[in-house]
């Protein structure tokens, strides 16, 4: 892996984007599994849907949806283009519907890359310790030997909130024309070594 990159699950970069603030109705207690990596399996509810934050105003849904759940929730087009990849991930699909309870699109889906994998350099990162139990990470160094045995989309270790994308996922996700919308990231380079 060359490069990667976290995604900002939370990003709007447009007043005119939905905001999602709430998880899938039906899944609400055990939503944390879909931030965290743990499979959601047969309990995920058949007609999954979420609804529009009342409290955002805007209603156009871009590829890679905002939230406030720690998902990655990204539109048929973006799923389509990483199905090829074999990536160890569940894909659930999720209605969205708008302000006014109407459905806005049942054409997106929740990825949730399953497991955490150990990739960061723990001596260059700065990682925030309650005894022995990880707080935070507030700042990301990824160690390129244990990243040759990740997949190319995955969940830190210390940060299963945290969903990284390898060389494989942004090429797929980059080449495509019109670019991915509301698609923030922070890329790391990697050096070889």
């Amino acid at each position: 892996m060359k490069v990667c990159a976290i995604v900002d699950l939370s990003a709007r970069e447009s007043n005119e984007y939905a905001y999602l603030r709430s998880p899938p109705e039906g899944f609400e207690v055990e939503s944390w599994r879909l931030a965290e990596g743990e499979p959601a399996g047969d309990d995920y509810p058949k007609n999954a849907r979420i609804k529009m934050s009342p409290k955002e105003k805007g209603i156009e849904l871009p590829d890679v949806v905002g939230n406030n759940e720690g998902l990655l929730i990204v539109s048929a087009r973006l799923k389509r283009a990483i199905e090829g990849l074999r990536l160890p991930l569940e894909i659930l699909p999720i209605a969205i519907y708008n302000h006014r309870g109407k459905v806005a699109s049942n054409d997106h889906f929740i990825l949730n890359p399953l497991g955490t994998f150990d990739c960061l350099d723990t001596d260059e990162a700065e990682i925030e310790y309650l005894d022995d139990e990880v707080v935070s990470v507030d700042k990301f160094a990824f160690c390129p030997k244990k990243l040759k045995k990740v997949p190319h989309l995955f969940r830190v270790k210390e940060d299963p909130s945290t969903i990284v994308l390898g060389d494989d996922v942004l090429k797929a996700w980059l080449t495509l024309v019109p670019e991915p919308t509301n698609f923030s990231i922070e890329h790391f380079e990697i050096p070889q070594g």
